[in-house]
This record gives C-alpha cells, structure tokens and sequence, in this order.
C-alpha cells in the first residue's frame, strides 16, 4: 500500500513539472507535497486528506491549479497571504 501511493504522489509531480518544489527547487521527496495555486476554496476535493488528495488528481486527469512545493514554500504561502517568503525576496 506504502508503494502504491509514493506511485501515485510522483505520478502527481511528474504532471505538475517534476520532482521538485517550484520555488525553492528542493528536490528531497519527503520534504515535497501538492499546492493548490488559488487556495482550496471552490475545489471538487475540499475536506479530503492529503493523502487521498493524490488519488483524486490522477482520477481529474491532473487538473489546472496546483504545483509541486515543499512544505517549507507550501506552509510560507499559507503563514504570508499567499506569497512565499523567496517570492518576496526575488523581487
């Protein structure tokens, strides 16, 4: 069961760019997750767990609206109005 989701989370990543956080570059799969680009509001999956979240792109043919960002940038964005602090720093 542990190797069928770690398929389906680089399945994910694979149709979002690659196996690495958008922002910072960080490339450690431990340290990777899915971002909704414009927040969960409005989404087909809200409620679900992360870890169901995999599945349910592969099933919506890996809709628009999300990237691959490690939890570092993911959880910055959520803390600073959507902005990831090296967002910030880069302009």
């Amino acid at each position: 069961m542990k190797e069928a989701r770690r398929l389906l989370k680089l399945a994910a990543f694979e149709a979002y760019g690659g196996a690495f956080c958008s922002c910072c570059g960080e490339k450690e799969l431990i340290f990777l997750s899915i971002d909704h680009i414009n927040g969960r509001k409005d989404v087909g999956h809200k409620g679900m767990l992360s870890k169901d979240l995999y599945l349910w792109l592969a099933n919506h043919d890996y809709p628009d609206g999300f990237r691959v960002l490690c939890f570092n940038c993911n959880h910055g964005r959520f803390l600073n109005a959507g902005i990831c602090p090296h967002e910030e720093k880069r302009k």
